[in-house]
């Protein structure tokens, strides 16, 4: 697997991968965080989840996420990942508050 290496600034904030994806967007987070040096793998077992928890493979292409119940706990795992080794003062890695969106964005202060 291709590991990349980069360093990130506030003017790449923005959309990585796009809530479209649905049930996919996992998948992608995950790579992306594995492309840049984390290894993270589903397994679930390991991962100290009860037995039980991801349901058949619900697509043909070899979404390894899909059908997990716990997906959004490699998202966390991706996101912490990210936030560690690759975060931007004042931005974070994750979810988009407003749209569901993964990827760099700004943190702003709720002055309201």
């Amino acid at each position: 697997m291709e590991t990349k290496t980069t360093t990130y600034t506030p003017s790449d904030v923005g959309c990585y991968v796009d809530n479209a994806r649905g049930i996919y967007m996992t998948d992608r987070i995950v790579d992306i965080a594995n492309k840049h040096g984390a290894n993270i793998k589903h397994d679930c077992d390991s991962n100290g989840y009860p037995d039980g928890t991801c349901w058949d493979d619900v697509s043909e292409n070899n979404s390894q996420f899909a059908g997990c119940q716990f997906a959004h706990e490699f998202v966390d795992q991706a996101s912490d990942y990210m936030n560690e080794h690759y975060g931007v003062n004042n931005c974070y890695w994750g979810t988009s508050d407003t749209f569901g969106d993964w990827g760099l964005w700004a943190v702003v202060d709720d002055l309201s």
